[in-house]
């Protein structure tokens, strides 16, 4: 209804100071409650399933923005720091094993946690990890998305052009991924095994270090951690 509209419109321009965002958000709501109740059963049925199909595209439209790691470039030239630029991507961060800088581009693996929004679909609901290649600028300018669902990077390494990732749940997988185009990252392959690297260090071109635990199956078929891995791969 248009003076339902009106109200709306001028409960939204009133200042923060006089209406906080949550004041102003319960105000609206109770027009929109009054609003529903004038509608017939069949009208409100309507109503709620074209709100909670729009609700679910405006999910899919931010999903990646919910969880953000920023990236903040600063020149240090002896005593001065200069601000240059920051740089945004999806996920969260581990550790400083994560990030990289190589030839002018930066490298960063992220994971992007689970989520329980009744507004995301099933397979928007798992984790998943990624990589991403940032240029001179912290713009992406090359990226592997959705890597590992349902699990998270328990440790990373980066090695001239590649990295190697250890997502887990239930097993270890390592992943090699090719970075020599940073426009283009690809997934060399991966290894699954029992257990997990916490840390990975590597021993010299062609071999990597991993150091973290053993695992095995509960009694109630879940996971449970045993003793001290260290792995040669």
């Amino acid at each position: 209804l248009e003076k339902d509209r009106t109200k709306i419109a001028k409960i939204e321009e009133v200042d923060n100071s006089i209406l906080s965002p949550m004041e102003k958000m319960a105000k609206i709501s109770l027009i929109l409650e009054h609003f529903s109740q004038s509608l017939s059963q069949d009208e409100q049925d309507r109503l709620e399933k074209e709100l909670e199909d729009k609700m679910k595209q405006k999910y899919q439209d931010i999903s990646k923005e919910l969880e953000k790691t920023v990236i903040h470039k600063i020149a240090i030239d002896k005593d001065k720091l200069e601000y240059k630029t920051f740089g945004e991507v999806t996920g969260q961060v581990l550790n400083q094993f994560s990030m990289d800088e190589s030839q002018g581009y930066f490298r960063i693996a992220t994971t992007k946690s689970q989520t329980w929004s009744r507004y995301a679909e099933e397979e928007q609901k798992k984790s998943y990890s990624n990589m991403y290649v940032l240029d001179n600028d912290l713009k992406v300018v090359g990226s592997l998305e959705g890597l590992a669902e349902g699990e998270q990077i328990y440790s990373a390494r980066f090695m001239q052009n590649r990295a190697y990732l250890v997502t887990f749940r239930q097993t270890d997988p390592l992943f090699a991924i090719d970075l020599s185009n940073p426009k283009n990252p690809k997934v060399l392959g991966k290894l699954k095994i029992p257990g997990f690297s916490n840390y990975l260090h590597p021993y010299d071109d062609n071999t990597l270090i991993g150091i973290g635990k053993d695992t095995g199956e509960s009694e109630w078929g879940g996971v449970r951690t045993k003793g001290l891995k260290l792995t040669l791969f």
